[in-house]
């Protein structure tokens, strides 16, 4: 597999997270609207939402994370500070990763050539 092809993966993943989690996010501040006033004023529902809200807003940068974590162990590098870097960094850590990758890949093909 190619850098490409794992790129085109991670967007695979990335893409549906991030509409499913705009659209909850428009869900949660509507919320009122779509339930009787006695499930939306309802403690279990109040719970479940202060769950769901922070793994939401998250959800993006786990799938960052995850994908550095299995492409560092894959190409090389120390797994555990890419997924740690993804999840803090996001996108930036992606690109951070690719810009190191492709530099890699650079100079084994002009040393070797």
């Amino acid at each position: 597999m190619s850098i490409r092809t794992d790129i085109e993966n991670l967007a695979i993943w990335y893409v549906p997270v991030v509409f499913i989690t705009a659209g909850m996010a428009q869900f949660y501040s509507d919320w009122s609207v779509f339930f009787p006033p006695h499930v939306a004023a309802s403690e279990s529902f109040a719970i479940l939402s202060s769950i769901l809200r922070p793994l939401l807003a998250i959800s993006g940068s786990i799938v960052c994370g995850v994908w550095l974590f299995f492409m560092s162990r894959k190409y090389g590098g120390r797994p555990a500070l890419w997924l740690l870097f993804g999840l803090f960094g996001h996108l930036f850590s992606v690109v951070l990763y690719v810009l190191l990758y492709v530099y890699e890949q650079r100079n084994l093909t002009n040393c070797s050539s």
